[in-house]
C-alpha cells in the first residue's frame, strides 16, 4: 500500500465500511457500485486500481433540480468483482450473501493453465467438483468443463 493511501487513512477496512453504507450489489446486472456526492470516490477507485481491481466512475444527478452531482463507482467483470470480494468484502450479512451469489453467477470465466493443473491436482486427491469450485471461487460447471476438456487433451 502506498504512503499516499496511508496518510489518507485509506485501507480495505475503511472502504468496507464505506461500501456497507453507500454501496449496492446488483446481481441481475452483475455489478457493484458505490455512490457519493463528492469526488472522494476517485480515491477509492485509485486504491482499488492499485490492487488490480478496475471500476468506472459515472457522474449523474439525483434529480432534475439537483445542483450537486453524484459520483458512482461501478465495478463489473468476474475478476474485478472477485478481487473486490477478497480484498474488501462486507460485514453486512445480506451483502455478503449477494456478493457470494454474484461471484458464483458467472457461467463461464476463462481458467488459466495454472487453474486447470490445480483442478487436476485436487481431483487426484479425491476432491469433488463442488469442493474445488468453492475453493477456486468458480461455479461447479466451469470446473467440470475445464477438467473434462483437459482430460480429453491429455488422453
Amino acid at each position: 500500500m502506498s504512503i499516499r493511501y496511508k496518510k489518507m487513512g485509506m485501507n480495505s477496512s475503511y472502504i468496507r465500511g464505506f461500501f456497507d453504507g453507500e454501496g449496492t450489489i446488483d446481481t441481475k446486472r452483475k455489478l457493484l457500485d458505490i455512490t457519493n456526492t463528492n469526488l472522494f470516490i476517485l480515491q477509492i477507485q485509485l486504491f482499488l486500481l492499485s490492487h488490480a481491481i478496475g471500476g468506472r466512475i459515472r457522474k449523474h444527478w439525483m434529480s432534475p433540480v439537483s445542483r450537486r452531482p453524484c459520483f458512482r463507482l461501478v465495478i463489473t467483470g468476474f475478476h474485478n468483482i472477485l478481487g473486490f470480494k477478497r480484498l474488501i468484502g462486507s460485514l453486512d450479512k445480506s451483502k455478503q450473501r449477494k456478493l457470494e451469489r454474484l461471484v458464483f453467477s458467472y457461467r463461464y470465466s476463462p481458467l488459466s493453465e495454472h487453474d486447470i493443473s490445480k483442478i487436476r491436482e485436487l481431483r487426484s486427491t479425491g476432491s469433488t467438483f463442488k469442493g474445488i469450485a468453492q475453493v477456486m471461487h468458480r461455479n461447479k460447471s466451469s470446473v467440470w468443463a475445464a477438467y473434462s476438456r483437459s482430460s480429453k487433451g491429455s488422453a
